[in-house]
C-alpha cells in the first residue's frame, strides 16, 4: 500500500508540506483509495481497434498500475471494443465498460469488472468509490482577517475542488483568522465557517462542496421566553 507519486498529487503553494501531511493523514482505507483515485486521474493514449475486454483491461493495468479484476464469466461474452484518443484512465475505463455493457466497482483495493448479475452475486453495489476522496484531501492554510469568500476560494485551490458559497450578502466580508496544517478540506471548510459566527449548512453535491449561509435570526425581544420554555400562568 502506498501513495501516488508527487506528479499525481494536487499542486498547491506548499507542495512539500502537503505531501508530508498527506502521508500522515491518509492511512488504512483512505490510503489505497487515494492511490486508486490518483491513478484513475492519469492521462493516457488509447488505441483500441476491435480489441476484446481482457486485452483492453490488461493495457489499462499496464499504463496505470491499477489492480483490475475481471469476472471470468465475461472472458468470451463481450463485444470487441473500438476506442481511440487521449483521455484519463477513469474516462477510458468508463467508456470501455460502457461499450462492453458491463459495470465496475472499487472495493478492497481492486477494481472489479463484472456484469450486473455478477455484481449482484457478490453483493456489490454499483458505483465508483465508497468514500469521497477529493473531499478528504489535506490542506494547509493560514488566514489572518481574510474575507470568507477569499478563504474558501483558497481552500478550493489548495485541494483542487470547487466550493460554492451561497447566502452571503454583497456587503458582508466575514473576515476569519485561523491556521491549520494537514486538515481534510471538508473539515477545513467547517473550521473556517465556525469562525464566522454564522449558522450555515454544508453539503456535498457531486464534486462540489456547497456552503449555504443561513439567514440571521432576529434578535429576541426583552422578556421574550426562550424556545421550549414553559410560561407560568397566574
Amino acid at each position: 500500500m502506498y501513495l501516488a507519486r508527487r506528479e499525481d498529487m494536487p499542486v498547491d503553494w506548499r507542495g512539500q508540506m502537503q505531501e508530508r501531511y498527506r502521508k500522515k493523514v491518509a492511512s488504512g482505507q483512505e490510503s489505497w483509495l487515494a492511490d486508486i483515485e490518483a491513478r484513475l486521474g492519469r492521462t493516457i493514449q488509447v488505441e483500441f481497434r476491435n480489441d476484446h475486454l481482457p486485452a483492453v483491461l490488461e493495457y489499462l493495468v499496464t499504463e496505470s498500475g491499477l489492480n483490475i479484476v475481471l469476472d471470468y464469466h465475461l472472458l468470451d461474452k463481450t463485444k470487441p471494443i473500438r476506442l481511440q484518443g487521449k483521455m484519463s484512465v477513469r474516462n477510458a475505463l468508463k467508456w470501455v465498460t460502457r461499450l462492453a455493457r458491463v459495470r465496475y466497482v472499487i472495493r478492497d483495493e481492486v477494481i472489479y469488472v463484472a456484469n450486473q448479475e455478477g455484481l449482484r452475486a457478490l453483493r456489490l453495489e454499483t458505483g465508483e468509490s465508497p468514500l469521497p476522496i477529493l473531499f478528504r484531501r489535506p490542506v494547509t492554510f493560514h488566514f489572518r482577517n481574510t474575507p470568507i469568500r477569499d478563504a474558501l476560494a483558497r481552500l478550493g485551490r489548495y485541494a483542487q475542488v470547487k466550493i460554492d458559497l451561497q447566502g452571503l450578502g454583497t456587503d458582508e466580508d466575514l473576515p476569519v483568522t485561523i491556521t491549520g496544517e494537514g486538515v481534510e478540506v471538508s473539515r477545513a471548510v467547517r473550521m473556517v465557517m465556525d469562525r464566522t459566527g454564522r449558522d450555515c449548512a454544508i453539503s456535498h453535491s457531486g464534486s462540489v462542496i456547497v456552503v449555504k449561509i443561513l439567514p440571521k435570526r432576529p434578535p429576541k425581544k426583552a422578556g421574550e421566553p426562550k424556545a421550549g420554555s414553559k410560561q407560568s400562568t397566574p
